[in-house]
């Protein structure tokens, strides 16, 4: 995913309200928080996203479900990756 690519999903993550709470870890962060060791936050290529309410999240889920990416819902956040 190129840059032009992010600042446009980071666009929309601003215009619904949302907040990334998670990018990029370190091996020792990603196994102290119970992650995945093959986990695309490693690497840069993930992001989650927490929003201001629910409606804001399924904005933008509707929204990021239509891109070239792997979208997954949760309660209180949208896991992104490329």
């Amino acid at each position: 995913m190129g840059a032009d690519y992010l600042s446009v999903v980071g666009q929309y993550i601003l215009a619904c309200n949302g907040s990334v709470t998670c990018w990029i870890l370190s091996h020792t962060r990603n196994a102290a928080n119970g992650g995945d060791p093959r986990s695309l936050h490693l690497v840069g290529r993930a992001v989650d996203v927490a929003f201001d309410t629910t409606e804001d999240q399924d904005k933008f889920f509707s929204f990021i479900t239509q891109l070239p990416v792997r979208a997954i819902l949760h309660d209180d956040y949208v896991h992104i990756q490329w």
